[in-house]
């Protein structure tokens, strides 16, 4: 999953993350904090909302900040390279 960090639709992600634990054993979140700028207007909960989605199933909680770090994570989280990065001709 790839967040801002800031939950304004009014969900419980880490409410989400023990539903899912308890019924979906093999399910693994994985989640990117893209930009993240410190405590927004929704406050510290927000992020640390999501990152206990990544907790409570397992997956990791990654930050990135620029084109390069997202492209990091995004090779962690799905175990692959991103085509952007393949040379061109070979995808």
């Amino acid at each position: 999953m790839l967040t801002d960090g800031e939950e304004t639709c009014g969900g419980a992600p880490c409410a989400l993350g023990q539903w899912l634990k308890a019924r979906s054993r093999d399910l693994t979140v994985h989640v990117i904090g893209f930009q993240l700028k410190a405590f927004s207007w929704t406050g510290a909960q927000s992020i640390l909302d999501v990152k206990c989605l990544a907790e409570e199933t397992g997956g990791l909680y990654i930050t990135a900040q620029n084109r390069e770090d997202l492209i990091k994570a995004f090779e962690k989280t799905l175990g692959c390279p991103m085509m952007s990065a393949i040379p061109s001709g070979l995808h």
